[in-house]
Order: C-alpha cells, then structure tokens, then sequence
C-alpha cells in the first residue's frame, strides 16, 4: 500500500509540473486575442434552426509587447465550454479539470510589437474534435517568431464551441460506411469556413487591435489531421501562399478527401509519422519542385497536439510527446520562413532535434 502510495504521490506531482506549455523558441512576447465571426451568407447546417447562420470562433497568437496584457488562460471559455467539452465524448471530466491548471506564457489583449509594421499571415485549422487551442505550443511558438497565427474553432467539428446562447459540441462520429460521405463534407465546410475568415481579414476589421498589422501578402496555412487535409485542400485559394498538412490523411491522401486528388500547385509540406508513400502519393511528391514531406517515425498522431504532453508521467523527465513538438515547432518555422520569409532550404539545418526527423526534399530524382 505504501509504494502504491508512493507511485501515486509521484505520479501527480510530475504532472502538475509539466501541466505547462514549453517556453516559446523565438524572440518576441506573444499575445493572445479571441473573436468570433458570422457569416450572414451561410447557413449552419448542423442545427434544426433556419436563422441559425454559421460562426467561427478565432483564437489568435501574435508577437506582442513583453509585459502588456493580462495572464491568458490556456483555454479562454473555458468555464462557459467545460460542460460540453465533456459531453463530446472527447474529453473527460478530470482532463477538463486539469486544464484549469495549464500554465500559458501567452498575455491575454497585450499590446502588439510595433517593431514590424506588419507581420506574416498563418491560418490554423485543428484535428477533429480538437480545439484550436489543443495546439496553442505550436502556435505560440510560431507568434515568438514573428508570425500572426489565427486558429479556426469550426463549430460541430471540435470538441466544444461557445456560440450566443448555446455551445456547439462535437456532432460526433461518422457511422460505419458513412465518412466517405460526411468527412469530404465536414472537410468542405472548414474550406468555406477559410474563405470566409480570409474575406472578413481582407476587410482589415476583424481582429481588433490585430488590424492593420497583417501582411495579407504573405499568408500560410496549416492544419493537424482533418485540418490538415483542409489546409491542403484551401491552398486552393489565390490569396494563400503556402500550406502545411499536420499527419492528415483522408480518401486523397494528405491532399484531399476525396480520392484522384491533384497536388497543391503552391509551396506543401507533409509532417507525418508515416515513413512510407502509396507509389501514386509519392508520384504526386515527386511531380512538386517545391514540396517537402518531414517524418517523425516516433511520433504518434495524437503527440502533434498539446494534451499528449499532459498525461500522467512517473517521473519529472521528458516524454516522446515532448520530443513530437519540439521537433513540430521547429520543423513548421523553418517551413514557413523558407516560403512566406525566402530563407534558404539550409534553414532546416541545425533544428533542435530530440526525436529522429527524415526531410525529404523534391523532387528526389535530379531531373536533367
């Protein structure tokens, strides 16, 4: 009884010291802002209520001035959203418990770095069933850097959304013999939802004391899982520079829902733990002068995001979930210095590097 005492004494002491995100690597103070957006052309489809016209709720990490803003909550809704967070089946009552506790360098309305009167733009759509702000060390990260990171909450598609008087909860599961139908849709809707957030920040009226401040000449786009299969597919769009699949694989591969998919014809880049290609994804690879596809065979699917990092640990040391977003951050700041920044390829070199990377860089046969 005494060492099971023990084991559980030095079980939840190890994880309350690491219910914290990691420091961010880069030179800037990050804020944090939140918004949400209503598109009066698009209905929601997912309720029964005819006016109901779909929303999207932003969360947006930003180089800020050091010392302005208040402490940010890890999870800003939280006590509107705990509830349904639970009742998604996603996450479960003591995990909502624990995220009270996540500690989070990020400020909460600090005031933006006027260092740079602009900053390059980085749209983030999360996994399924994942709040965008499961993602919020890679997203910091990426703010430290001098990147505006703005993370799409898709209603019924994460695990719980604050909307007016409701909060829109996952919607569940496709069943069995149906996501060949409901994903490629589901898919569809967070594409729209993209558009529709890239029209409001044309508009330069969206985000507040972020106005002004993006650089809508230089916008990137990535994703974890489904997202990341959105991000590939919304590449797409004129207005988008580059994009970035997060282990996302559908029907397309890491391009598409739906099978027969075409490549992005922009700068792509593919972060998996896969080590292996079908010959016609590989083929499509190959087709790209500008793709690169980075493989973290450690890794597992889920360590791309936060929560990995917060389970229970024996002891106070780091885990592979650690590794997976040292090596994730690392990995997609070099990605988008090289295509929104024009750093060299050589900005890969040198990455810290905890778990083992493979980077492929194509096309892999020199063409003559």
């Amino acid at each position: 009884m005494v060492t099971i005492l023990g084991l559980a004494v030095a079980t939840t002491v190890s994880t309350v010291l690491h219910l914290h995100l990691p420091p961010p690597t880069g030179s800037f103070a990050v804020g944090k802002v939140t918004a949400r957006l209503t598109d009066p052309a698009r209905l929601e489809p997912a309720t029964a209520v005819p006016a109901d016209r779909r929303s999207v709720r932003l969360v947006t990490w930003y180089p800020a001035v050091a010392g302005t803003g208040e402490p940010a909550a890890y999870l800003a809704d939280l006590d509107v959203i705990a509830d349904g967070l639970v009742a998604s089946g996603e996450v479960g009552a003591l995990e909502v418990a624990g995220l009270r506790f996540v500690g989070d360098p990020a400020r909460a309305d600090a005031d933006v770095e006027p260092s740079q009167a602009t900053y390059p733009v980085l749209l983030l759509s999360p996994g399924n069933a994942t709040n965008v702000e499961f993602y919020s060390a890679l997203a910091e990260d990426l703010a430290s850097r001098g990147f505006i990171v703005i993370g799409l909450d898709h209603p019924f598609q994460v695990a719980a959304v604050a909307l007016d008087a409701d909060v829109a909860i996952y919607a569940g599961d496709p069943p069995l013999g149906a996501a060949s139908d409901i994903t490629p849709m589901r898919i569809d809707q967070r594409v729209a939802d993209i558009g529709f957030v890239l029209d409001q920040l044309e508009d330069d009226r969206s985000l507040g004391r972020l106005d002004g401040h993006l650089d809508l000449t230089r916008i990137g786009i990535l994703g974890h899982s489904n997202g990341g299969v959105a991000a590939a597919q919304a590449c797409a769009d004129s207005r988008i520079d580059a994009c970035l699949n997060i282990d996302g694989q559908l029907a397309g591969g890491p391009f598409s829902a739906r099978p027969n998919p075409s490549a992005p014809t922009k700068p792509f880049m593919y972060l998996t733990k896969e080590a292996e290609l079908h010959p016609s994804l590989a083929a499509l690879f190959e087709a790209r002068p500008d793709a690169i596809r980075a493989v973290v065979p450690q890794a597992a699917h889920d360590e791309f995001a936060d929560p990995a990092m917060f389970r229970p640990r024996v002891l106070p040391t780091a885990t592979t979930a650690d590794a997976v977003i040292t090596v994730s951050r690392g990995l997609v700041g070099a990605f988008f210095d090289h295509t929104l920044r024009d750093a060299p390829l050589t900005v890969f070199q040198g990455l810290a590097a905890p778990a083992d990377i493979e980077l492929f860089v194509y096309p892999l046969t020199p063409r003559r």
